[in-house]
């Protein structure tokens, strides 16, 4: 490594062309960021490499080191003037794939917090929550994400989390006042979609946070009766002793 990197600090000494391209249109900077090689990145850099560059596809050196998770390589360049904004992996790639640190390295710098898919417009904080990236999601709360941003079809962090039975984030959630009885566009609850893949330790949990057990799809489908359906035993004397009336089955 040692010996790569002097060579490196000699071709920059010598003038060596830094925009030269790979067959595949990346800058010695884009390939040094994707094989996560800080080092030469700052040399790089204090040669006045081109951030902006982007490769056919569109992918910056700041993109190829999200994507890689190198968040000491994501600092230096949006010191260098990097635009954090960019098409390509970003923000969205990093909460959802649990990059703690990339995540943290992007707050730092300003990218916003609130940035959605282009698919369904998931948030960042929708992403971590429902993949189970606890820290993620404490770093975005941290950095004041909204909460209450849902995708298209109406899910939010809470509403993913509880689906998934990330109880941990679930209970973030609730402390940062995520609205615990709003429902997705065809009015499933955070409790409803954590009755229905039969996570009882988190219909406990939204219960406590005053979720309403009693509420009802507007099709009269009910958690009970999804519960009771699915056979989530642990599930259906929850709600039975939080008050549900068992013709809600």
């Amino acid at each position: 490594v040692l010996v790569v990197l002097v060579l490196v600090q000699v071709l920059v000494a010598a003038k060596a062309h830094l925009e030269e391209e790979t067959s595949a249109g990346d800058t010695c900077l884009g390939v040094a960021a994707l094989h996560g090689q800080t080092a030469i990145v700052r040399i790089l850099l204090a040669a006045k490499a081109d951030v902006a560059h982007a490769s056919p596809d569109g992918l910056s050196a700041l993109g190829m080191a999200v994507a890689t998770g190198s968040a000491s390589i994501v600092q230096a360049l949006a010191r260098a003037k990097a635009d954090v904004h960019a098409p390509g992996p970003g923000l969205i790639h990093a909460a959802a794939e649990g990059l703690a640190d990339t995540v943290s390295a992007l707050v730092r710098v300003k990218a916003n917090v609130d940035v959605v898919s282009e698919d369904d417009e998931a948030t960042a904080l929708v992403m971590s929550a429902t993949r189970g990236h606890a820290d993620v999601v404490e770093t975005l709360i941290v950095a004041k994400a909204q909460v209450e941003l849902a995708t298209t079809a109406g899910v939010t962090g809470l509403i993913g989390a509880a689906a998934t039975g990330h109880r941990a984030i679930v209970q973030t959630l609730l402390a940062a006042k995520s609205a615990v009885n709003r429902a997705t566009g065809d009015g499933r609850t955070a409790l409803f979609v954590a009755a229905a893949n039969g996570h009882a330790n988190v219909v406990r949990l939204l219960i406590a946070g005053d979720a309403d057990p009693c509420s009802s799809m507007p099709d009269g489908c009910s958690p009970l009766m999804m519960a009771t359906a699915k056979g989530f035993r642990d599930v259906t004397f929850c709600l039975l002793d939080h008050g549900v009336n068992v013709r809600q089955a």
